[in-house]
């Protein structure tokens, strides 16, 4: 490639000068004079024929078989268009290639094949070209050829043959004669810079012959063969100089008659004359026809520097004198600079397991290579490497410039100059952390999921993972090109330990970081059967419910288990099982009240059972006849803002070992009643209709004896306005929740039934939220995500009917636990279900299903379910605690979260609450409705609550404030029902309420935990019976205003509709109503009350009718 880069320089220089151009192609129309490609000749010989002393023919690429010898008797160049391995003259075994006789006559780049001139025919010079008395040819590859004098060239008196390859050529007539297998030069003639081997003589010359005259100039003639002269046979005035004849078979040299001149070869035996080399010339791969040689070879740097010509190359193309004094044979020892591949220089973001590449070059035997952080490669900054192969690769830092450079070594110690330095900037770390499974945490599958996260923003990443049954990370497994942050590996053997780690990248593949090494155990699942250990109830508990979860463990593998539990009222068992086939590891069953249980439980895997657990024991409560409950909220035909209301009612005496069964209905009578049941004193999970009246009860249960049904409560739902959507309402997680698993499912509710076809956004971030929603069209109210460890996310959420939409929710927020936690959560025991409990000191129990050993607890505490402002216990022994001095009437709310010391569970379930006994009936109020951040008309608002136990004389003080902290608060005494109404609240505001018992003499229960509510910005629709016959928007009155304003406007039809507000500077501040509406004349208060004075527009657009008109806020 080298040689054919050379040859195209040197025709772009020749061509500068030439006369004219003539062209030669295959695809050419063969029309005369042949002046472009289009109009070429297709055929050599005619172009030759139309051509002019000095004209340049220049020949296609292709091969040109030919009939008859080409014949150029003129001065003009015949050139290839893109050197001699893209262009062919072939005789085609019939003929002889070229036939040249003018002094100034060129043929160069091309392949001259398979010529054929064995006899007196042509006079037998030449197979592949015959040069006459003047012509030159350089740089061919003379091939294949055969004829008596020169197989593949023949010079008869004059001519130069220079930087050619001449081999596999034969001289023989067919008959027993033949001159010259390479070059036969018979009167006169140059043959220079030429390697010239495997060719054949049947006589004289396999390689050369000289018959009366001729030159041989650094020419390299290996491997020939003849029986007189195997690489040359030189007659009469024959010069061979700066030449290497080796290797050949039938003698290298032979010499006839006299007058030969010799200087200075490399052959052997040693010449007559001049100075002779006698040893092998080291060749770089004379295996592979790589004739080149070596920095060490005895003919470098030997020659007679008086022969070569100015400006002389070798058949590399490169100068013919390197290092002062001239190589012998055709090719120059010379260094090469190595030229530079990758990374391209100033690349960025290049992987920190860089590779250095560069383009290998030949006779080098190794380089240097310099990798530095400075520009200059200063001491101190730089490692030099010598490597063996044409390229390097290392662990680089991030995020760092690196400058590099590489110089070729030879084996005789001679070394290049460096090549420019090149630069590169590695990519930044993106820490990835391995998430589960780590530590040796054992694993009960064979096909685990991976999971890893990271502590940072990232781009987008790919990820590769890398897993090894052994410690040295030997003999492993790459899983390649992952895109989310987890993978299930194929199936593991069991019992092994197996060691894994992440590869992150860029998209464009370059490594940014390796995480650490993390392992797990994966357990062998030849599987028998454990014994279990019980976990809830085994050590005397009291239950206090009219039914138990039987829970129980077992301390390794237990995939395909099922279990069997035996179970009595007296100590003494048969070993037949009361229970059985169980799946999972608890068991629910129904109680007696007032009696001692004994019971045990056992696996089963197949036909194997294990031996039976140790013994557990638990004490129900006696009962006495079921009491009538009282209903407490919501009641007295009080408004509620959700249509998912808690339904709480109390007994008026002890209620633990009741059950409750309710009723909802929207009859008074009860008919077609919803129904629910419960263990506790509430109950959640109806979803109702909104703007609807209902009626409920509830009646306790104890074993197959019911109570009566408590007197019926009535209330209503809320409706929203017509032609508006419901701003959702985040219940879950929000207020800075910490979460503790890799999924979490976010909640939300509506404080009315919305219409059909409603649809929620919502938007999910790590970091601040936009108004941009990242879910949308959601048809249920939860929402799945995934979760990367160790982030906090924010989230809200709107509704959508059509084309319009509600404002966004409140923001919920939470944070992950860093990294995967492996403690599991405690199971709340007792208390549960707001029980009225009848001491000051209250024991609250909890338990584990699964192993405790090195585990403490973390109990929280609050009076509200919210646990907003609650107090924390940590480091508990014990699965258990109990309060002192607690305050009467108050209501507790707790959970509790078990630890190993470094990381926390999720807290327990279910969450746990009770009331204590108050004699003088004043106890803290539960928070009913509005809350939870639900939008409501600021017009006759319904604040009510519940009470967990009969307040009897006494009254309720509610304090409203728009401040949380209740600063500025407005307060409500002496109220004798749960409920109070609020005629008129600012639009546009959060209030904040909280309530609390007092028997009017300075004494109060504690407060009720907190609500809290919004309030909307339009404070009336009015619509009236009259149908308009046009579209109308009326002037706003009063005008100017302090805060609200009427906003009138007809539609003679059922009309989309938009009435926005707009201040002076075009931007708008408020969006009244969005969606459709029917015909009808409106009349819609709007409140200002957040705004500033000034100047306002409000615009409506009704179909194809647009108005705006004017308005001034006056304060």
């Amino acid at each position: 490639m080298q040689f054919k880069c050379i040859f195209i320089t040197m025709f772009l220089v020749s061509s500068l000068f030439a006369q004219n151009t003539l062209y030669v192609s295959s695809g050419g129309s063969n029309t005369p004079p042949y002046s472009t490609w289009a109009t070429a000749a297709t055929t050599i010989q005619p172009a030759i024929i139309a051509a002019a002393t000095g004209d340049i023919i220049l020949v296609d690429d292709g091969t040109f078989i030919l009939t008859a010898n080409i014949s150029i008797t003129k001065g003009v160049t015949l050139r290839s268009r893109n050197g001699y391995l893209n262009t062919t003259i072939s005789g085609n075994n019939v003929t002889r290639c070229l036939y040249i006789d003018h002094a100034s006559a060129v043929v160069e780049g091309f392949t001259i094949a398979n010529g054929y001139n064995p006899s007196a025919l042509n006079g037998g010079f030449g197979g592949g070209a015959n040069i006459v008395s003047g012509g030159t040819i350089r740089n061919c590859l003379i091939r294949n050829n055969q004829a008596r004098d020169g197989g593949g060239v023949a010079i008869q008196n004059n001519g130069l043959v220079e930087n050619c390859v001449i081999r596999n050529n034969r001289a023989d007539n067919n008959n027993g004669g033949g001159f010259g297998g390479g070059v036969r030069m018979y009167s006169g003639g140059i043959t220079r810079g030429c390697l010239v081997y495997d060719n054949v003589s049947v006589d004289l010359g396999g390689g050369i012959n000289i018959w009366n005259a001729g030159t041989i100039q650094n020419c390299t003639v290996v491997f020939n063969t003849a029986p007189n002269g195997g690489g040359v046979r030189c007659r009469n005035a024959s010069v061979m100089e700066n030449s290497i004849v080796y290797y050949n078979a039938g003698s290298n040299w032979q010499v006839s008659g006299s007058g030969q001149i010799f200087r200075t070869n490399l052959t052997v035996p040693g010449t007559p004359s001049g100075s002779t080399v006698v040893a092998a010339p080291q060749f770089f791969d004379a295996d592979a026809d790589n004739f080149r040689i070596l920095q060490t070879s005895p003919a470098v740097d030997l020659g007679e520097n008086s022969i070569v010509t100015p400006g002389a190359t070798d058949l590399d193309g490169n100068n013919r004198i390197f290092n002062t004094t001239v190589d012998l044979g055709a090719y120059e020892f010379t260094t090469t600079v190595p030229t530079q591949v990758s990374p391209l220089n100033a690349a960025t973001d290049v992987s920190i397991d860089v590779t250095l590449s560069w383009q290998s070059v030949m006779l080098a035997s190794s380089y240097n290579l310099q990798v530095s952080t400075s520009a200059t490669f200063t001491v101190g900054n730089t490692i030099t490497e010598n490597v063996l192969t044409a390229s390097y690769t290392f662990r680089a830092l991030n995020n760092t410039k690196y400058y590099w450079r590489v110089q070729s070594v030879y084996s005789g110690g001679a070394t290049s100059a460096y090549s420019a330095a090149q630069n590169f900037t590695t990519a930044r770390d993106y820490v990835t952390v391995p998430g589960w499974p780590i530590g040796g945490a054992t694993v009960f599958t064979r096909t685990p999921v991976l999971t890893w996260y990271h502590n940072t923003a990232i781009p987008a990443l790919l990820y590769d993972v890398y897993y090894s049954p052994t410690a040295n990370l030997s003999g492993g497994t790459w899983i390649n090109n992952l895109t989310a942050k987890t993978v299930t590996l194929p199936a593991l053997q069991e019992g092994a330990t197996y060691y894994w780690f992440i590869r992150t990248k860029l998209a464009s593949g370059a490594v940014t970081s390796y995480s650490a090494t993390a392992n797990f155990v994966v357990v062998n699942t030849t599987l028998q059967p454990l014994i279990p250990q019980l976990s809830y109830p085994f050590g005397g508990e009291t239950i206090y419910t009219p039914n138990v979860n039987l829970n129980w463990w077992v301390n390794g593998a237990s995939t395909g288990f099922t279990y069997d539990i035996e179970i009595h009222q007296t100590n003494s068992f048969s070993g037949t099982p009361t229970y059985t086939g169980i799946t999972g590891q608890s068991y629910s069953i129904t109680l007696s009240p007032g009696t001692t249980y004994y019971w045990k439980v056992r696996s089963r895997l197949g036909s194997h059972t294990s031996g039976w657990s140790a013994l557990g024991t638990f004490v129900t409560l006696p009962v006495s006849a079921p009491l009538k409950p009282v209903a407490s909220w919501p009641s007295g035909g009080n408004t509620v803002y959700t249509v998912n209301p808690t339904f709480y009612w109390y007994v008026n005496g002890v209620s633990t070992g009741l059950q409750f069964e309710g009723e909802v209905s929207t009859s008074s009578n009860m008919q077609n009643p919803l129904t629910f049941t419960s263990n506790g004193l509430f109950h959640t999970g109806l979803t109702l209709q909104s703007s609807t009246l209902y009626y409920w009860r509830i009646r306790s249960v104890s074993g197959t004896t019911l109570s009566a049904w408590s007197d019926v409560a009535s209330f209503r739902t809320y409706g929203a306005p017509a032609n508006f959507v419901l701003v959702p309402v985040a219940s879950w997680p929000i207020g800075g929740a910490t979460v503790y698993s890799p999924t979490q499912t976010l909640y939300w509710y509506l404080n009315a039934m919305p219409a059909n076809g409603t649809l929620f956004d919502v938007e999910f971030r790590n970091g601040a939220l936009t108004g941009n929603p990242t879910d949308e069209n959601i048809n249920a109210r939860f929402l799945a995500k995934n979760l990367e460890p160790g982030k906090t996310y924010n989230w809200q959420v709107r509704s959508k009917s059509g084309a319009m939409l509600s404002g966004w929710s409140n923001q919920g927020s939470f944070t992950t636990i860093s990294g995967a936690s492996n403690v599991a959560a405690p199971v709340a025991g007792w208390p549960i279900g707001n029980p009225i409990v009848y001491s000051t000191t209250q024991k609250l129990s909890w338990y584990m299903n699964g192993p405790s050993t090195g585990l403490t607890y973390q109990l929280i505490h609050a009076n509200n379910p919210g646990f907003n402002n609650a107090t924390t216990i940590n480091n508990l022994a014990t699965a258990s605690y109990t309060f002192n001095n607690l305050s009467y009437g108050s209501t507790i709310y707790w959970k509790v979260r078990s630890t190993d010391g470094v990381t926390f569970s999720a807290p327990s379930s279910p969450v746990g609450s009770f009331t204590v006994y108050n004699p003088a009936n004043l106890y803290s109020p539960l928070v009913g409705g509005p809350a939870g951040g639900v939008a409501v008309s600021p017009l006759n608002t319904s604040i009510s609550w519940a009470i967990p136990s009969s307040v009897g004389s006494n009254t309720y003080e509610l304090s409203y404030s728009e401040n949380q902290n209740f600063a500025n608060s407005q307060v409500i005494g002496g109220l004798t029902s749960n409920s109070v109404v609020i005629p008129e609240l600012s639009a546009g505001k959060t209030y904040y309420w909280r309530v609390r018992s007092t028997d009017g003499t300075g004494n109060y229960s504690d407060f009720s935990g907190v609500g809290d509510f919004v309030t909307d910005g339009i404070t009336g629709v009015e619509l009236e019976n009259s149908l308009p016959t046009e579209f109308s928007l009326g002037q706003n009155f009063p005008n100017p205003f302090n805060p609200s304003t009427k906003i009138n406007f007809a539609l003679p039809a059922d009309l989309n509709v938009k009435l926005s507000v707009y201040n002076t500077l075009g931007e708008k501040v408020a969006e009244i109503i969005n969606g459709p509406m029917n015909a009808g004349n409106y009349s819609i208060e709007f409140n200002a009350s957040t705004f500033p004075s000034g100047i306002y527009f409000y615009r409506i657009e009704a179909g194809v009718n647009i108005a705006v008109r004017k308005m001034i806020l006056l304060k």
